[in-house]
């Protein structure tokens, strides 16, 4: 009995982690905070090239604004403010999954990692005017999904086999 109760008290608070770990949170009823996305920037380089600047960012959708913004991940829009795009400015939402090969998990830990592609989650907003591009993470991006869909957006899904 002792050590099922154990067990027990082990997995509660493994669950309870987890929880307390999420990349979600709201602020209050009408604003959606999701944490581990990555906003990519297009910046000019010094010899004319165009690059991508990677920066960690968190998706938050106002529905009482009306508006979508991309934040500073840690101090949100008082650090940096990625991203403002009004509802009603914004044409369309492209969700995409595409597979690419663990090349470092095969390198550090296993060579069967080669046979089994890892998934990246990828988001596009397109608006008048551009579009912003992120990559969301794999334990929020459903509920950045719904989260889209319950604000009134047709999210298209493009999955990559």
């Amino acid at each position: 009995m002792k050590i099922r109760f154990w067990a027990f008290a082990a997995t509660l608070t493994a669950t309870a982690a987890l929880a307390s770990a999420s990349p979600f949170y709201a602020q209050d009823a009408n604003i959606m905070i999701f944490e581990k996305v990555d906003f990519f920037e297009m910046v000019q380089q010094s010899d004319g090239d165009m690059d991508e600047k990677k920066h960690d960012a968190r998706l938050e959708i106002d529905s009482e604004s009306q508006r979508l913004l991309v934040t500073d991940e840690d101090r949100g829009a008082e650090r940096a403010t990625f991203a403002e795009i009004p509802f009603s400015t914004i044409t369309d939402v492209i969700y995409e999954q595409s597979k690419s090969p663990r090349v470092k998990t095969a390198i550090f830990l296993s060579p069967l990692a080669l046979f089994s592609p890892g998934r990246k989650h990828w988001l596009t907003v397109e608006y008048e005017g551009g579009f912003t591009y992120m990559r969301l993470d794999k334990n929020n991006q459903r509920q950045i999904r719904a989260a889209l869909g319950a604000a009134g957006f047709d999210v298209q899904t493009i999955i990559e086999d």
